[in-house]
């Protein structure tokens, strides 16, 4: 083979090679800004999610105090015949002191990171496992709310359904406020509030911790 054809074809195989090596690093390129601009936008939706969150979470914090202002005054009219409102203690106790639905945090962020596998997106690994821990510890809230259901179903509702007159509740004459089986129940719904406000407050901590290191990402 001639030495110049030989030379050509060196020239064209590292053109070749040249060009395969600038598509690939312009493809992995164009697939690491792809996945940067992804990553921000999950960035930002964890941000607007837990911020959702935060808002709740201190919502019902307010909503306990207004329910624990409330369990107080109904202890007070246990034990006083003569306090004001006595004859509302049954709306008080069967209605106020234990109403409420259970918190659902905003996770459809987190869920599709996880569910996606696209979690590997987020570049800082201590974030990622502070989201886990995060998403997670709700589960500590489930189980408060569940405490209370399971509180309501197994005494308050059968208490209510037997032991009062569902006709007399705005009138006065549904309730014996001397019995002990009542007091019992308003002093646990009362423990059972405590647990789940100190749950809200720990998750609303968590809250606010984490999204400071969001922002910085």
């Amino acid at each position: 083979m001639p030495r110049f054809r030989f030379v050509s074809l060196l020239r064209e195989i590292a053109i070749l090679v040249l060009g395969i090596l600038i598509a690939f690093l312009l493809n992995n390129w164009a697939q690491s800004r792809s996945e940067r601009t992804l990553e921000q936008q999950y960035l930002q939706n964890l941000h607007d999610d837990i911020v959702a969150d935060s808002v709740e979470l201190h919502t019902r914090l307010l909503n306990y105090e207004k329910r624990r202002a409330l369990a107080s005054r109904v202890i007070g009219m246990l034990f006083n015949p003569a306090a004001p409102g006595r004859d509302s203690a049954a709306i008080f106790i069967f209605r106020d002191l234990n109403e409420g639905r259970p918190f659902v945090p905003n996770q459809s962020t987190y869920n599709t990171l996880i569910y996606s596998g696209d979690f590997k997106l987020l570049r800082d690994f201590e974030l990622r496992k502070r989201l886990a821990e995060h998403y997670h510890r709700y589960g500590d809230l489930e189980g408060e709310n569940e405490r209370g259901n399971h509180f309501i179903r197994s005494t308050v509702t059968p208490y209510m359904m037997n032991e009062t007159v569902m006709a007399g509740v705005r009138n006065g004459n549904a309730i014996d406020l001397s019995d002990p089986r009542l007091q019992n129940i308003v002093f646990a719904s009362l423990g059972i509030m405590d647990y789940e406000a100190a749950a809200l407050r720990r998750a609303l901590e968590r809250c606010r911790e984490i999204l400071p290191e969001i922002e910085e990402e």
